[in-house]
């Protein structure tokens, strides 16, 4: 295994909507809403039902419908867009929230809700929020990191008070922060470095409020460490800052949050466990803090950076995540996605239907040209042969992307004047009308002759939105540290 003290792209492909960055693995969701995972995988927490380390990305399931992930440390929590919870990897302190303490090395359902809109795990503990605003924690408490005024640990998913206003939360290590939707900043759990920004080093187990401000806009939680964005574009940092990841230029921890600089332009930040990463509106990256193993991405190893300092000359970089020691980015290109492949059944069933690309990246606005020569972002098509569809996309900036979708065409006619539907019942091919096909296909047969190896009639799923933390543009799980040191 090689370190790299520079961004390497991973693979060739543009298809990546989101990353998320683990203690020491980490998962992706392409556009079309598969699951991706790679890295460290003794506890199963890549989830493809192994314990084997991955070096590249492979896919986890089939299911195309992953919306946000959170990576902790040797484990990990998605949601997919149908608002369903799913966990798997170590769970020793009941962080997967199913009720055990069983790692899991393939995704299981927690519980049965279907309102789940973000999580985001720290070192054996998750906190989530629903869509209702209700905050929800679950997992290792030994210091007050679920926030519900006590140290016991839970395995399943508590709500923490009755409050229904929160619009974010992140987890660090072992302490919490979350943004109420007042703007107001609220921290919990561990702070032995002044992580949660109240001026002390006493833990608390309860939210508490941090200063008066009302106008925070994003936070993150690192190792020891948190940082924030202002509604003005102004950050903020405040904990431990032994590797100067608080950016202020020296090593001194903090106790309240301090302002970074002096600019006004920052748009997202994400922690790592010693480091930290921000964008600013011009999309240049900025890294600093620990640099042991090049996670700084700055071309060298040296020990630390205490301000920041800009990651390449890049000024289109669209989102980041840093981990326990590794950081992950995404280059903002224009990518289109023409939609799954489809299945036309000749005498039976839709005869039309529709593509539709979606574009994303790059520089508004967009245009399209299909194969076909039509210029709209969707197309009906009704082909009578089996036909590949492509479609590229312009961007403002002249930047391209090509996609492709298939509609495989099946043809099911039969009788003289093409008017009848084959279908296969008992073994039998038979050749009648759409009425009775219907009727017997309800009860159990199947569509063409019993010569045909072939799948039920497609129906096209939706292109699932890809996640995104509710209160920045990327988001880390920054869990990359066990006290136990399993």
């Amino acid at each position: 295994m090689t370190d790299r003290d520079s961004p390497v792209q991973i693979g060739t492909e543009a298809t990546w909507a989101s990353i998320y960055g683990g203690g020491r693995h980490s998962l992706a969701i392409k556009y079309d809403g598969s699951l991706w995972a790679w890295g460290y995988n003794l506890q199963g927490q890549l989830g493809d039902g192994t314990n084997q380390r991955r070096t590249s990305p492979v896919q986890i399931g089939m299911e195309t419908n992953w919306a946000t992930v959170s990576c902790g440390y040797n484990y990990t929590i998605a949601v997919k867009s149908n608002g369903t919870l799913w966990a798997w990897g170590y769970n020793y302190y009941g962080q997967l929230g199913d009720g055990t303490t069983s790692s899991k090395s393939s995704p299981v359902q927690i519980g049965t809700a279907t309102d789940w809109a973000f999580v985001s795990c720290g070192v054996g503990y998750t906190v989530a929020m629903k869509s209702n605003g209700t905050l929800w924690a679950w997992g290792r408490n030994d210091v007050g990191q679920l926030g519900l005024g006590d140290t016991t640990d839970r395995h399943s998913p508590v709500q923490i008070g009755t409050a229904a206003d929160w619009v974010c939360v992140e987890a660090g290590n072992t302490h919490t922060l979350a943004i109420k939707s007042d703007g107001t900043l609220r921290a919990w759990g561990d702070n032995a470095n002044g992580e949660l920004g109240d001026g002390t080093t006493t833990r608390r187990l309860f939210p508490v409020q941090i200063g008066t401000a009302a106008n925070w806009a994003s936070v993150c939680g690192g190792g020891y460490h948190s940082l924030a964005i202002k509604n003005d574009g102004t950050l903020w940092a405040w904990g431990d800052n032994e590797a100067g990841q608080l950016g202020v230029g020296d090593t001194t921890d903090r106790f309240s949050p301090v302002q970074v600089g002096t600019a006004a332009n920052w748009t997202s930040v994400s922690c790592g466990k010693y480091y930290t990463l921000a964008m600013n509106s011009s999309s240049t990256l900025w890294a600093w803090g620990h640099n042991g193993f090049g996670q700084l991405g700055i071309g060298d190893t040296a020990a630390y950076r205490p301000s920041p300092v800009q990651v390449g000359a890049a000024t289109n970089w669209a989102s980041f995540s840093g981990g326990g020691l590794h950081t992950l980015a995404l280059v903002d290109t224009v990518v289109v996605y023409a939609g799954p492949d489809q299945l036309i059944t000749l005498g039976y069933g839709v005869q039309t239907v529709t593509l539709s690309a979606t574009a994303s990246g790059g520089t508004t606005p967009y245009s399209y040209l299909w194969s076909t020569s039509e210029t709209t972002s969707s197309i009906a098509v009704s082909p009578m042969v089996p036909t590949t569809y492509t479609v590229t996309v312009t961007d403002a900036d002249s930047e391209t992307w090509t996609d492709a979708v298939f509609v495989d065409v099946l043809d099911a006619r039969c009788g003289e004047n093409l008017d009848l539907v084959l279908y296969c019942e008992d073994g039998v091919t038979e050749c009648n009308t759409v009425k009775k096909a219907t009727r017997a296909i309800n009860n159990g047969a199947t569509l063409g002759p019993c010569t045909w190896n072939q799948p039920p009639v497609a129906v096209a799923s939706a292109l699932p939105t890809s996640g995104t933390a509710p209160c920045r543009v990327s988001f880390s799980s920054s869990g990359s540290y066990d006290p136990d040191g399993t």
